[in-house]
């Protein structure tokens, strides 16, 4: 009973009990655990914003090759020959081998800049290649 004659009323609670309160470092301590926390998950966020942007890029550059490759395979035997082009940020390169038994062997490598780092992506197909005649 002696302590509570000391504190003054605008520390006492409504009946007359101690009401608890934050105190200044308590306060602190708290803020910059939510800002450490904060800050974790922007890192997190911005981490996963990058490879979503990767990812998409690989996606595309996947995209394009397959097309070429499709192209390849839909073009007669005797119109095959390697090509370079680019498609936006995107530069390819195709190279065409004849193999053995008739068959062709095309490779395409995508190229294109991510954050300074230059990224390659090549897809590779053999395949039997059409003749003009198949093409009348």
């Amino acid at each position: 009973m002696a302590p509570d004659r000391w504190l003054s009323r605008s520390r006492r609670g409504p009946r007359g009990g101690r009401r608890r309160a934050f105190t200044l470092l308590e306060a602190l301590v708290s803020a910059t655990v939510f800002s450490v926390g904060i800050g974790g998950v922007m890192a997190t966020l911005s981490l996963g914003l990058r490879a979503a942007a990767s990812s998409q890029r690989v996606d595309e550059a996947s995209a394009i090759a397959s097309e070429k490759v499709e192209l390849l395979v839909a073009t007669p035997g005797e119109r095959l020959e390697d090509a370079k082009g680019s498609q936006g940020p995107y530069e390819w390169t195709v190279a065409v081998a004849e193999r053995q038994y008739g068959l062709v062997a095309a490779s395409v490598e995508v190229r294109w800049q991510d954050r300074g780092e230059m990224q390659t992506y090549r897809l590779s197909r053999v395949f039997l290649p059409r003749t003009l005649e198949q093409e009348e």
